[in-house]
């Protein structure tokens, strides 16, 4: 009988152990940490499979950030583009492009399909809609690069924006003294020492602020376009962010430095001063404090009459 007691308590308790073993336990899926796959499949210096993200960049996650391999299915297996495509005089901005820089511009072609002389010695140049994402610009030269995709009802305002740039790099000094004085804002051909490499790496590249890339606002704040997402970059997809050198933090695209709603509004391309100042003049704007400083200084510059409406 004892024994019989035994068997029924022994096999009780191995049906109950296998019961917790395939009914109660969760089934694991993919790996607990990173060293449990091939490579390390979390970790972005080796794999090809992570992907930034806007929150990545604000919350300063490098591991997210560098070292990402650009070819993916993402680029729809584009090439970049080949400077031999491009006009000899580029090819000093095209050497700074980043990684992402060069797969956001992968496939894009900038030939001139139709050249013309522009306003105050400019030359316009026609090119697919492909270059620079359909994004007007300007180039060395004074070449103002307009996409076959700017509708004709734009083309007045698009002309006016560009030769703003066209201006501000025939005359940088004046400009630079304009922005110092008045703004606040100093443009520099170099990023402070402080600025991590990830954020450095996620900035786009920007053909009409090339000659002084990078700008700082009250000795502080160094604005920059950034893609948002370094992995998959498309030159439309990108943000304004702000490096904060005395408190080494990022502020993002919701979250401007102290001060700078107020004087500059919402400007729609705030990530250079060159950029502010065009968009500014192009559409007339001084509904805040710099629009009306720029207005005031601009009316006295002799290019003004150039664009006046």
């Amino acid at each position: 009988m004892i024994q019989q007691v035994l068997f029924l308590v022994i096999a009780g308790l191995a049906v109950a152990h296998l019961y917790k073993v395939f009914m109660v336990s969760p089934v694991k899926e993919g790996f607990d940490t990173a060293d449990d796959g091939p490579q390390g499949l979390l970790d972005a210096q080796t794999a090809d499979i992570t992907v930034a993200t806007e929150k990545d960049i604000f919350n300063r996650n490098p591991n997210r950030i560098a070292n990402v391999s650009y070819k993916t299915p993402g680029n729809h297996g584009d090439p970049p583009m080949a400077p031999d495509d491009d006009d000899p005089r580029d090819l000093p901005w095209i050497a700074t492009w980043t990684a992402a820089d060069r797969a956001a511009r992968g496939g894009q072609t900038c030939i001139p399909k139709h050249t013309e002389p522009g306003p105050s010695n400019t030359i316009i140049q026609t090119t697919s809609r492909t270059c620079e994402a359909g994004m007007p610009h300007t180039r060395p030269g004074g070449r103002i690069i307009i996409p076959d995709s700017v509708l004709p009802t734009d083309r007045q305002e698009v002309l006016n924006h560009e030769l703003i740039h066209v201006f501000q790099a025939r005359d940088s000094d004046t400009w630079r003294q304009f922005y110092r004085r008045n703004w606040s804002f100093e443009l520099f051909k170099e990023p402070p020492a402080s600025l991590p490499t990830d954020l450095r790496a996620a900035k786009r590249a920007n053909p009409d602020t090339a000659d002084f890339p990078w700008s700082c606002w009250k000795g502080r704040y160094w604005p920059m376009a950034v893609y948002t997402d370094p992995k998959h970059p498309t030159l439309r997809g990108a943000v304004t962010v702000w490096w904060d050198t005395w408190k080494s933090a990022t502020l993002g695209p919701n979250d401007p430095p102290e001060g700078w709603m107020t004087f500059f509004g919402p400007v729609a391309q705030d990530e250079h001063p060159n950029e502010i100042a065009a968009v500014m003049i192009a559409t007339d704007d001084t509904s805040s404090e710099a629009g009306r400083r720029l207005r005031a200084w601009w009316t006295t510059q002799r290019e003004f009459a150039a664009i006046r409406h």
